[in-house]
């Protein structure tokens, strides 16, 4: 943890958290994270159209026990919540504005974040949406945001075959 107390590092990160604009901010026990099949089956069901096409979705993140892995050495975290005023239940438009100003935050917080909490690992709701199309990850240009592996391009074009696990996955859950 940087050789700080958690009460410093609590500090330290909601100070961060503030400057790049969220509202809330609070600590988290790690192991309270639960990496869910049910998640990865809505993945499957492509309903976002990024499965399979970008390499910090599934496939290419690697499966629930690899992503278990990379989570089980931290034992705190934060939450960043961004919050704002619908007009009712079906203001989608401001749900958008929301997200967004929530991912231009978290982008915001990543850098101040790394070097207070070097190691750290970002976890983010949704994919990565840093470039307009998802590259390579050997040539990922904002690569240092994230924390997947390399996607498997020859895995992710197997769920066009109905003869694979992958396309299987698909039918499954779709």
């Amino acid at each position: 943890m940087n050789n700080m107390e958690i009460p410093e590092a609590y500090a330290k990160a909601e100070q961060i958290a503030k400057e790049a604009g969220f509202k809330l901010m609070a600590f988290a026990d790690a192991a309270t994270i639960e990496l869910r099949q049910e998640v990865r089956d809505m993945c499957a069901a492509n309903t976002c159209g990024k499965y399979g096409s970008n390499w910090a979705c599934p496939p290419g993140c690697g499966d629930l026990d690899e992503c278990r892995a990379k989570v089980a050495p931290y034992k705190w975290g934060i939450i960043v919540q961004t919050t704002g005023q619908m007009e009712d239940s079906f203001d989608f438009e401001t749900v958008a504005e929301i997200a967004q100003e929530h991912d231009e935050n978290f982008l915001k917080i990543l850098e101040p974040m790394r070097e207070a909490f070097p190691g750290m690992l970002a976890l983010g709701a949704g994919t990565c949406n840093i470039c307009a199309k998802c590259y390579d990850p050997d040539k990922c240009e904002d690569s240092r945001y994230l924390h997947r592996g390399k996607f498997d391009w020859a895995a992710a074009e197997k769920r066009h075959d109905p003869t694979t696990r992958q396309a299987s996955s698909r039918s499954r859950t779709a």
